[in-house]
């Protein structure tokens, strides 16, 4: 697992393995259903990777995406060059980006890569992004008691690390905001694995 660990670090055969396993199917509705982008929204993608969502977005869409890995947003400039990429870790004490606000703030696949301290403070800095009346949405893999053993052993094999149930994700948001909106959905990919959305309001 290590070693495959490894070459999912290179953005094309990251592309590749998520192509396969249907990760686009769960991308994809989430663009489209979630995002809902409108006409001159600002969009900040937390843990872009190489910005496959931008497949399901306008081409003209005010997009930044951030990601820690210079494989990954060097692949996205490449696919991109009209968009705005920033390599960094946002849960870094000394990060800043600026003094923009955005419209959307999201991030899909990332939460469950950090540990509760880490999550918490991606999450803060996202609200902290947000404008009044601004959207945060995350997308996560979940896990719960009636999972079969072969979701349960996707899971256990994941890169990431801290897959949690429903009410743990709540439990860690709750501690930045309160009014998030939460949905369930199983079989959005080519294998068993459910997966949980949260949108919040920032007042």
């Amino acid at each position: 697992m290590q070693q495959i660990t490894r070459i999912l670090k290179l953005a094309k055969v990251y592309q590749l393995y998520q192509w396969l396993v249907g990760a686009h199917k769960y991308t994809r509705l989430f663009a489209r259903q979630y995002i809902r982008y409108q006409e001159e929204q600002k969009i900040l993608d937390i843990g872009c990777g190489p910005a496959d969502i931008l497949k399901y977005l306008p081409s003209d869409v005010a997009y930044c995406g951030i990601d820690l890995s210079e494989d990954y947003i060097r692949d996205a400039r490449k696919q991109y060059p009209n968009m705005r990429f920033v390599c960094a870790n946002v849960a870094d004490d000394d990060f800043v980006l600026m003094d923009e606000l955005f419209d959307t703030v999201f991030c899909v696949g990332v939460q469950h890569h950090l540990n509760d301290k880490e999550m918490e403070a991606v999450l803060r800095f996202a609200w902290s992004r947000l404008k009044p009346g601004g959207r945060w949405l995350s997308l996560e893999p979940v896990r719960s008691p009636q999972q079969g053993r072969i979701e349960r052993w996707f899971m256990d094999n994941d890169r990431g690390k801290y897959i949690r149930s429903a009410e743990a994700y709540k439990v860690i948001n709750e501690r930045v905001f309160e009014n998030a909106k939460y949905t369930v959905l199983a079989k959005t990919m080519n294998i068993p694995f459910t997966i949980i959305i949260a949108e919040a309001l920032k007042p």
